[in-house]
Parts: structure tokens; C-alpha cells; sequence
């Protein structure tokens, strides 16, 4: 497995990401060099998991081939140190099959040094971001959004993503999770954008961060969406 890594020169790639000499590395390399039109998984990935596995699988099938679909691991976190070139090459080494001579590669993954969505919709731009409910939940806290940590630096920071740079999210609901299950099982998905641009001809004030909590108080009552998938 180690000699995988090697072949592709990725041990040397993640000596540079992690000097800023190259701002992303692509497993394999995006059959277009503009990297628009992504669907991205972002996570640690620590470990990479059955259910990671389901929902990037069920993610794919609903926007394939719109999009190119990847695992996004950002060596930067905002809660946790960078990772070093070792524990990055264990967390890659997840995304292979040793055994698979012909391809190796179980599941296409994008590495990047950008440890928070704001940051990595500047890197991939009309992509949208495949999220858990716990993570979207997350999204919503202004404490993520420095300098300020308020509300105000949170609706800027998501105006920015999902207005200007032409991002939006995709929430998993709890369904899943919820019945112990897999295949068959409800996800809920929810595209964000849907209802951002709704209000495009209202004040920017409410634009972002209202709908998307609007949006969330109803998934937490249990109101089913439009994008249901079964």
C-alpha cells in the first residue's frame, strides 16, 4: 500500500500542501483542470467508515454525472491540530485496496489545507458539499466565523459561499443513522441553494442564515423534503 502512495508521488505532494507550494492534490486527476462542478465529502475521515462510505454512494447517484464526486480531507481543522505527512498518508491509505492491482483506488479523494467551508469554496467554486445533520448544525454557529463570532460574520461568510462563489450543501437527514440500517433506509437531502435563491429579491439581511435555520427548525420537526430519497 505504501508503494501505491509512492508510484503516484504523493508522499512528495503532501510535503508541498502542507508547505502552501500546491493548494489542493486530486485522486485521480479531475478529468477538467477548471476543478468546477464538484460534489465534495469533507471530513477527517478518522476512520474512514461504513456509513461515509453509504452516504457518498447514495450522494453520487443523485447528482451523477453532474458533478464529479470526491472525499475531501482538509489537513487543517479548526478544532484539532494539522495533521503531519505521516498521519496524512494513513488516513489516505483508507481510500485503497492493496489487493486491487488493476485500481487501487477504492474511492476518488481530494486533499486540500482549507479548514473551513468558507475557505474551501474559494478552492472549488460551484461545488456543492455533502453534510451530515450534525455538521449542518455546525455550519450555523457563529463561533466558526472568526474574527467576530457573531451572526453578522456567519451571514457574510455564507453569502459568500453560497451567493458568490456558487456553493450549496447537501444535508443527510438522521433517518439513516436513526434505524441502524443501510441501503434502503430514507436520506434526506436537502439542497440549500434551492432555497437561497428563492429569496434573491429580498434584503441580503435575510437571504443566508435565515432560510438555512428556517430550513433546519422544519427538519427538526420532522416535515419530509421535496429531495427525498428511499
Amino acid at each position: 500500500s505504501t508503494e501505491n502512495l509512492h508510484n503516484l508521488n504523493l508522499d512528495e505532494k503532501f510535503d508541498q500542501l502542507l508547505n502552501d507550494e500546491i493548494k489542493t492534490i486530486f485522486v485521480p486527476p479531475l478529468p477538467k483542470p477548471d476543478q468546477n462542478s464538484l460534489l465534495l465529502f469533507s471530513g477527517s475521515f478518522n476512520p474512514l467508515h461504513q456509513g461515509h462510505k453509504l452516504l457518498f454512494q447514495v450522494s453520487q447517484s443523485h447528482f451523477t454525472p453532474l458533478k464529479s464526486p470526491y472525499f475531501l480531507l482538509s489537513v487543517s481543522n479548526v478544532d484539532k491540530p494539522t495533521l503531519d505527512r505521516s498521519s496524512i498518508s494513513t488516513r489516505v491509505q483508507q481510500f485503497y485496496d492493496p489487493s486491487n492491482i488493476q485500481n487501487p483506488l477504492k474511492f476518488p479523494l481530494v486533499l486540500c489545507k482549507a479548514p473551513t467551508f468558507l475557505e474551501q469554496s474559494r478552492l472549488f467554486p460551484n461545488s456543492t458539499f455533502i453534510v451530515g445533520y450534525d455538521t449542518a448544525i455546525r455550519i450555523l454557529m457563529p463561533k466558526y466565523y472568526p474574527p467576530e463570532n457573531n451572526e453578522a460574520s456567519m451571514m457574510r461568510a455564507l453569502e459568500e459561499i453560497c451567493l458568490n462563489n456558487k456553493c450549496s450543501f447537501l444535508v443527510a437527514g438522521r433517518a439513516a443513522a436513526e434505524q441502524g440500517k443501510e441501503g434502503q433506509d430514507k436520506i434526506i437531502f436537502r439542497t440549500w441553494r434551492k432555497y437561497l435563491e428563492e429569496q434573491e429579491g429580498e434584503k441580503r439581511g435575510k437571504r443566508v442564515g435565515q432560510v438555512c435555520k428556517e430550513l433546519l427548525c422544519r427538519e427538526q420537526e420532522g416535515e419530509k423534503g421535496e429531495s427525498e430519497l428511499v
